[in-house]
């Protein structure tokens, strides 16, 4: 390491490390998949929690809101980017608190709440009509009201939401009049394509620990866009929205299937996972984007967007990694290369890794090594004990995050001391009812419920045909669950 920044400093920059604003221009990168998510057709996004859903929507909304910064956005993208509106996110004050709308959802009835989302992507998409070549289509009675329908919308959205059947039908005849302009501006003048996409992030906040409440809210946005994909073509969503959330048996009111053609994840692969980690530590100065290009990692320069690394070659990711930690990993009898131990460690149970989670680990990891001392003949950035360390850090903190939504996730609690694999009959018995260990009760559900659903949010795994459950490595020390010795 002659020449590089010393230990401190390299602990520093890597303790930063997904410390930034979601979609932050210097620190945002996605993986190859996002070129298919940003496709026009594309209405659903859906993601496991921590696959960087909400950054993907704050660099969209940020990146455009006019051409420059849309050109800037492609960029980093690899892709041509629309005009992009934040139609819902719990970011600043722009829209109403989530605190506002639950007890509003649980009044409101399934058209009302459809009202609301057609009211309030009129508010929100007027910003962007304004600004479209030759004029603003709407209507002079809409552009009066604007700003007072807008404060209604986030002070008062019972009242904002109960619009009649031709108030209704004036709405969609705005939208139908701002279609036409957009399409025949593209007409007129060849090469002008105009897309405006409306944003949705954050709709689990609204009904956090009410999923009949949470789901009435999605399902009157889908029954929306279920009309509105079809009806246009220069007015199109991204809805962003957890995988567990999108539960067809969940919208049986709805014609789905039309949303499940447009429907995408977000996933990320390995070599895109240690890339956004580079992306990262590259922002942190030019000192340690220099130690990072001594194993072979290049960087180019994009203006406002800071510093993008190259996807690395599998010899220059080994090379840094085995720098920063080890070359081989052995811990509780198992032995594995360090670019290989890594995102084992991090898998869920559907064999994901989310980019939250690979940022935490390094993050976490330089933090322990920070309140160590250094050893006498220090060569490396992190010791295993850190790393370790730091698994149970970033499992703990996902619980916490499924907590939020699903506070039954510690029923899991009933396998503490247990050794597992298990039988899944005898875990389903266990997780019948709340451990004695459990904060405090949740409501009733069956145990065989409660394990499917698991498995489908990735806390557990299944081994074979299914008939025996494991638990991820990520989520064992936090559950106090034994494994059996890798001879066995």
């Amino acid at each position: 390491m002659s020449g590089a920044p010393d230990r401190a400093r390299l602990l520093d920059a890597m303790a930063a490390i997904g410390m930034a604003p979601p979609g932050d221009p210097k620190t945002f990168l996605m993986p190859k998949a996002a070129k298919r998510i940003l496709d026009p057709s594309v209405v659903v996004v859906l993601g496991a929690r921590g696959s960087g859903k909400s950054s993907l929507a704050a660099f969209l909304t940020a990146h455009g809101s006019n051409a420059s910064s849309a050109r800037a956005g492609a960029v980093v993208l690899g892709v041509p980017l629309s005009f992009c509106v934040d139609a819902f996110s719990q970011r600043g004050t722009r829209h109403a608190d989530a605190s506002v709308l639950s007890p509003f959802v649980r009044e409101a009835d399934d058209e009302m709440l459809r009202d609301y989302w057609l009211q309030w992507l009129l508010v929100q998409t007027s910003q962007l009509v304004r600004q479209l070549p030759g004029g603003s289509p709407f209507p002079s009675e809409v552009e009066a009201d604007l700003d007072t329908i807008s404060n209604m919308g986030r002070q008062n959205p019972a009242v904002f939401g109960r619009i009649g059947a031709s108030e209704r039908s004036g709405v969609v005849a705005t939208f139908d009049r701002v279609e036409k302009h957009m399409s025949d501006a593209a007409k007129a003048v060849p090469g002008r394509e105009m897309t405006i996409t409306a944003v949705y992030d954050d709709l689990d906040m609204v009904g956090a620990f009410e999923p009949s409440v949470r789901l009435r809210f999605i399902r009157a946005l889908l029954g929306l866009w279920t009309s509105f994909s079809t009806r246009y073509r220069h007015i199109r969503a991204k809805i962003f929205l957890p995988a567990d959330l999108f539960d067809l048996r969940l919208f049986d009111t709805l014609d789905v299937s039309k949303l499940m053609g447009r429907a995408e994840r977000l996933e990320w692969d390995v070599p895109s996972l240690y890339r956004l980690v580079l992306r990262q530590l590259g922002a942190q100065g030019d000192d340690v984007r220099g130690w990072l290009e001594s194993f072979g990692v290049t960087f180019r320069e994009q203006g406002s967007n800071g510093w993008i690394p190259d996807e690395p070659s599998d010899e220059a990711t080994k090379r840094w990694l085995t720098e920063t930690l080890r070359s081989v990993v052995a811990v509780n009898g198992t032995r594995s290369t360090v670019q290989q131990w890594i995102p084992n460690r991090l898998r869920d149970g559907r064999d994901r890794v989310a980019p939250r989670s690979m940022l935490g680990f390094f993050r976490e990891s330089a933090r322990l090594a920070q309140s160590r001392a250094p050893r006498a003949h220090w060569n490396h950035l992190l010791a295993v004990d850190d790393a370790v360390s730091a698994l149970d850090v970033v499992g703990s903190r996902r619980v916490e995050e499924v907590r939020e939504v699903y506070e039954w996730v510690d029923r899991l609690l009933a396998l503490k001391g247990r050794t597992l694999p298990m039988a899944r009959t005898d875990v389903e018995a266990l997780l019948e009812h709340d451990s004695l260990d459990a904060p405090k009760p949740t409501p009733p559900r069956d145990g065989r419920t409660v394990t499917t659903e698991l498995l489908r949010m990735g806390m557990l795994r299944e081994i074979g045909a299914g008939e025996r459950l494991d638990m991820p490595d990520l989520f064992v020390r936090h559950f106090g669950v034994l494994r059996r010795d890798a001879t066995e």
